[in-house]
């Protein structure tokens, strides 16, 4: 079971978070997706993963979305720099891994690092 905290964003406030942070011209749509993506990222709390790892965490809660699914919507938190993306080398060849931006996610009142 996950500690569920009360400072966790929903994922409406997820959902407006990212448009605000694409602006009112992009034209993209935000969907659920777009959340459960963010959702994931944002529980690794700072760990960047492989888009297979995401997509089997989206499996594995029931999200139906196709791991091409997955990379469109990554572009899409990229484009919005919610989301960051790295190259993990340590394993041999080259890997894409994803984490949230630093300054994606307003900290909780009285956070300080």
């Amino acid at each position: 079971m996950t500690d569920s905290s009360s400072s966790d964003p929903t994922a409406n406030e997820l959902a407006q978070m990212l448009r605000m942070r694409l602006g009112p011209d992009s034209g993209r749509r935000i969907g659920a997706a777009h959340t459960a993506v963010l959702q994931v990222l944002h529980e690794m709390k700072g760990q960047a993963l492989p888009v297979s790892e995401i997509h089997q965490t989206l499996a594995g809660r029931g999200n139906p979305i196709k791991l091409s699914g997955v990379y469109r919507v990554l572009e899409v938190l990229e484009e919005a720099q919610v989301v960051q993306c790295q190259w993990r080398t340590s394993l041999g060849r080259p890997l894409r891994v994803f984490g949230m931006a630093m300054d994606a996610l307003p900290q909780p009142a009285g956070h300080h690092d």
